[in-house]
């Protein structure tokens, strides 16, 4: 058993390529096609109608007799969090890049977090046969902005050309640039071909090599060997059927007859029909009431999953996407590398359609947590995050065709951070109304960019048992997601300083309660500064354009590398701010009659100049107004960690 990702920028082929393994393993009889709308992985009206993935879709195929499961996840940035989803549960990917586009900075993301989890990847370089492919300068491309070591397992012979084929190389040399060993015997002259091929089988196995393939996604070429590669280089799942079960919710769906769809991935242990199984995040028990397998939009209902396998899962009612079921101890830690951009401000075009509206919202919200949606008090706005403006135009379009509801966008403004300018100290002593007794004091101090969340507890379990620790941490992280002015706090060390709880009075809630108030303080304390998120561009258009396109940049405060003619082609790299940037498409499009060509994704952030303050409307009650948070969290005791 294998579980194998498609991941590739928008455009790259990956979705023909699920189309052709799917075909050449003898899943499917005919081949679909994005463009007609008949690929077997894009089955949403949405995916069919604009020729893009939406959303992850779970399939699979037999290699030489074993099973494989595909995951083929979106290519657009939009949609980057179905991406990161499948991170969690996948042994190998197949990474696509264009033999025209080349890398681009979409690739780079996707690439860095398969190398940050270790996990082996195939590098396919799709379209061969199209006018302007260029293997040689591709190849060159990965080594320089793909950090890792490559080993070409093909050449290419009539790239550019419908009878571009692929013809497998000697890969002695290559090998031997990889390893002092290979590196002698090859000097020697006593380095064989088949050593050379087994040293690299066993490096991608662990992901320190990644061979390269090349072919034609449209017309097959090289799809045969691709499934070799997937066979050679990608190991196999591992996990002990007889242990206690364990696994990962990473993806969640709804189906109009079974209600919701939990797809899971197992580590270990075994999962049936009518089992009952712990689900870790949500503190409740869950009970299966079927498991499926799918093929496209076909089923077989096999009642039981195993470990190393995925399967549907049914009757997990309180499953969200990222739950931890079963043993904690056996699910890898996830990678985080996805932001929304944006914050969308909706409305129901009926007043009366309000309350669907917020019901949809909810559900789609389980399938897709970033969006951030919390239902919204009486006479409140009703907000999303988003990650751009085709991830907002699919929303708005999947409001309207599955849950009838039009939704009316109203405006839009960039999600900003938080983090402490300085060194900040905060307490609180949480012992009345009784029965209640917490006591905590935090030290929160700023941390470099990118650096996240740091927690630190340094007091003595005697003086602060353990169980009342994993409850102040988990309350930490719960009120990060809500600082000063109401953005997410990031960049942050939290230290736990002091703690005290009472053997008659401490109710098991308490420091749920006292955590977010002593925090609140420390960071008002701490200073808090405002972060921007900042968009690495690259576009390219008609030489022509290349004054007015760098007027732009300079107008929305962008830095940009020295550019590039060539071919009568302007190419440019560029970091802007993303509040900067919301109308540049719009306009590229206009300077460049439509020939302008831009990628971006989100590269960090950075402080907002100094004195610069922009709240937004806080969930629930600010926790500094201690009196009525009081009450407030008293009342919400048994919901509190939705009120957060």
């Amino acid at each position: 058993m294998k579980n194998i990702g498609l991941m590739a920028h928008v455009d790259a082929g990956k979705t023909t390529i699920t189309e052709q393994l799917l075909f050449h393993t003898g899943a499917i009889r005919k081949l679909g096609s994005v463009d007609a709308g008949t690929a077997q992985t894009d089955y949403m009206e949405i995916e069919k109608r604009r020729g893009i993935s939406v959303l992850s879709a779970v399939t699979q195929i037999e290699i030489d007799g074993e099973p494989v499961n595909l995951i083929d996840t979106p290519g657009h940035i939009d949609f980057a969090a179905e991406v990161e989803r499948a991170l969690m549960v996948l042994d190998g990917v197949v990474l696509v890049i264009s033999a025209v586009e080349g890398v681009q900075s979409h690739t780079e993301v996707i690439f860095r977090a398969l190398r940050k989890k270790r996990i082996p990847v195939i590098l396919f370089v799709n379209k061969i046969d199209r006018v302007g492919a260029d293997c040689a300068n591709v190849l060159g491309q990965i080594r320089a902005r793909l950090d890792g070591n490559i080993c070409p397992m093909y050449d290419v012979t009539k790239q550019g050309t419908q009878e571009a084929v692929v013809v497998r190389r000697d890969i002695r040399e290559d090998a031997a640039l990889l390893d002092e060993e290979l590196f002698l015997r090859y000097t020697e002259g006593n380095l064989s071909e088949e050593a050379a091929q087994k040293r690299v089988q066993a490096q991608a196995e662990k992901a320190e090599v990644y061979p390269v393939l090349f072919g034609s996604a449209l017309r097959g070429a090289g799809i045969e060997e691709l499934l070799e590669a997937v066979s050679r280089f990608v190991p196999d799942s591992f996990g002990d059927e007889m242990a206690q079960p364990a696994g990962i919710v990473f993806k969640i769906s709804h189906d109009a007859q079974m209600g919701k769809t939990a797809y899971v991935r197992l580590y270990s242990g075994t999962l049936k029909n009518r089992d009952s199984i712990w689900n870790v995040t949500k503190t409740a028990e869950e009970k299966v009431s079927q498991i499926r397998k799918f093929r496209g939009e076909k089923y077989t209902d096999t009642g039981i999953l195993k470990a190393g396998d995925i399967a549907a899962v049914y009757g997990l009612a309180n499953a969200s996407v990222g739950d931890v079921l079963g043993d904690a101890s056996l699910v890898p830690e996830p990678v985080t590398w996805v932001n929304p951009l944006l914050r969308i401000t909706l409305r129901a075009e009926d007043d009366a359609a309000r309350p669907k509206l917020i019901e949809a919202l909810r559900m789609l919200n389980e399938e897709e947590p970033t969006l951030g949606f919390y239902p919204p008090e009486p006479g409140r706005e009703i907000t999303v995050n988003s990650m751009g403006m085709i991830q907002t135009e699919v929303l708005v379009q999947l409001l309207q065709e599955r849950f009838g509801v039009t939704a009316v966008p109203e405006g839009q403004s960039v999600i900003y951070k938080e983090t402490p300018s300085h060194i900040g100290e905060g307490f609180d002593a949480y012992t009345m109304p009784k029965p209640c007794w917490a006591v905590l004091r935090f030290v929160v101090e700023p941390l470099p960019r990118g650096s996240g969340i740091e927690y630190v507890c340094k007091v003595p379990p005697k003086k602060l048992p353990y169980r009342y620790q994993n409850h102040v941490e988990t309350a930490v992280h719960r009120a990060l997601k809500q600082g000063i002015y109401g953005w997410e706090v990031t960049d942050i060390r939290v230290t736990l300083t002091d703690g005290e709880y009472h053997h008659e009075h401490t109710h098991p809630l308490d420091f749920f309660v006292a955590t977010p108030m002593a925090l609140a303080k420390a960071l008002l304390d701490a200073q808090p500064v405002l972060l921007e998120p900042l968009l690495a561009m690259e576009l390219h258009a008609p030489e022509a354009c290349a004054g007015k396109i760098i007027g732009e940049l300079v107008g929305m405060e962008g830095e940009f590398s020295s550019p590039v003619i060539r071919d009568g082609q302007f190419f440019v790299e560029a970091t802007v701010p993303a509040a900067n940037a919301f109308d540049f498409p719009v306009k590229l499009a206009s300077m460049s009659g439509g020939h302008g060509v831009l990628t971006s994704a989100l590269c960090g952030y950075r402080a907002c100049p100094p004195g610069f303050v922009q709240t937004t409307p806080r969930r629930g009650v600010d926790p500094l107004d201690r009196s009525k948070y009081i009450l407030w969290a008293r009342n919400a005791i048994g919901q509190f960690g939705d009120q957060l």
